[in-house]
């Protein structure tokens, strides 16, 4: 049946959540290790595609929770610009982030990175035996996370969310911790309490362009919720950040546009401004756990007792369903996209590195 595996997937997330906050408790003593004798001076996060999405949100809260600094860049940018990325002799913890652990780019970057003295190099992936994992000192592993679906759903919350237990555990942060724990529980609301109205809201035709808004940590969750609706429902959507979206942007709006925000609370009253300027040029609004005077359509994701950082994992799962509603509204198929398979083979040959393993998203 068509779009089953992907359902089936994005239903099971509070399950392999919990498994992943386990995985991670588990081997907590190897990895705090690639944080200490000395700390890194920096943390850079490397993937591609919905990995590189996750590592945007991931950088956010290693740099809030550990107060280290951290960036993502796409692995092919470490192949082709090292130079630009990491200085001779400095302390730099790389981590590589790939649903198969086979991801061409992401190997051949993390050999890279190995290649510049004083870097320390770490993976995460769902698979024990993954290609990526040969590259690194330590390598976190997700077997119950992995999917059938070419689309990355429940692989990419539970990598972000292990991040995000792995940091709050090496924060020492016991507020952290307990919140970091919530997340399994809350997301089955968030999937419990949202299918209607997201299948209904897939349903209207009269959308044409999405627009998906986020800062700060949740710009991440906002490329992954524009490139779900993009390879599932083969729509037109584009992340901002949350307040560039004035500085041109935001021309494109009307009444056939659907402007999707994640709510933030550092920038809670000029997001509320920015939501009714748009709802000023006809643009349809939605927003995540916070209502506003101007938002046609208000999800059901609790909010309270977490901030910009702890709730990123429950952000991304009703922007899943919607693509996954929206594919399924259009009679596609969202567990074989167009022109897309979770394994593709490509050769790299760079600065005397090689690779021709599979990548996938």
């Amino acid at each position: 049946m068509p779009g089953e595996r992907t359902w089936s997937e994005i239903r099971s997330q509070p399950q392999v959540l919990k498994a992943a906050i386990s995985e991670v408790e588990s081997c907590l003593r190897d990895a705090e290790r690639m944080f200490s004798a000395p700390p890194p001076r920096e943390v850079v996060l490397t993937g591609c595609g919905s990995s590189y999405y996750l590592g945007l949100a991931a950088a956010s809260i290693f740099s809030k929770f550990l107060r280290l600094p951290a960036r993502a860049v796409p692995a092919s940018e470490i192949i082709l610009y090292p130079e630009t990325v990491f200085a001779r002799n400095e302390s730099t913890l790389v981590m590589g982030i790939s649903r198969s652990g086979e991801t061409s780019e992401t190997v051949a970057a993390l050999k890279v990175a190995a290649s510049f003295p004083g870097n320390r190099i770490m993976s995460i992936s769902c698979s024990k035996d993954a290609e990526i994992a040969a590259t690194t000192g330590f390598h976190l592993a997700l077997p119950d996370s992995d999917e059938e679906s070419v689309v990355m759903t429940r692989s990419f919350t539970s990598m972000l969310l292990a991040l995000q237990t792995l940091a709050a555990e090496i924060s020492g942060d016991s507020r952290r911790s307990r919140s970091v724990r919530r997340i399994p529980d809350i997301v089955g609301q968030v999937i419990q309490k949202n299918a209607g109205v997201l299948e209904k809201l897939a349903a209207d035709k009269s959308v044409t362009r999405f627009v998906i808004l986020g800062s700060g940590p949740a710009y991440g969750i906002a490329c992954e919720g524009a490139l779900k609706m993009t390879e599932m429902a083969l729509e037109t959507a584009q992340p901002f950040y949350t307040l560039e979206f004035r500085h041109g942007p935001k021309s494109v709006v009307d009444k056939s546009t659907l402007v999707i925000s994640i709510p933030s609370d550092v920038l809670a009253e000029q997001e509320t401004s920015l939501l009714e300027e748009l709802r000023g040029f006809s643009g349809r609004i939605v927003t995540l756990g916070k209502a506003t005077s101007c938002a046609e359509v208000v999800l059901d994701v609790p909010v309270e007792g977490l901030d910009d950082w702890d709730r990123v994992v429950p952000m991304v799962v009703p922007l899943q369903m919607l693509a996954y509603f929206k594919a399924m509204k259009k009679n596609l198929d969202p567990d074989t996209p167009k022109h897309l398979s979770q394994v593709v083979r490509i050769d790299i040959e760079v600065s005397g590195l090689s690779g021709g393993g599979p990548e996938t998203s």
